[in-house]
């Protein structure tokens, strides 16, 4: 959490879908400098953590929650 931000950060403590519906999600993603093979699967990494990150976010929709996403990358060129 970026300082002088005041805000919890479930950090994958806690099922985001759970408890009450009174959270604003933001999901971080990153684009990756280099990706890796899995030994005996037909995708990398990359692409499934790319595939974890959309998974949570349909799932978090699909609980009715309010989320959003943004990639790191938009946020540091903002910044900079």
């Amino acid at each position: 959490m970026p300082q002088g931000v005041n805000a919890p950060d479930t950090d994958g403590v806690l099922p985001p879908h759970s408890g009450p519906n009174t959270g604003l999600f933001i999901r971080v993603v990153a684009d990756d400098n280099a990706d890796l093979e899995i030994p005996g699967k037909p995708y990398t990494f990359g692409t499934l953590k790319a595939a974890q990150a959309v998974g949570d976010l349909e799932s978090l929709r699909g609980h009715g929650r309010r989320v959003g996403r943004v990639r790191l990358q938009t946020l540091l060129e903002r910044e900079g």
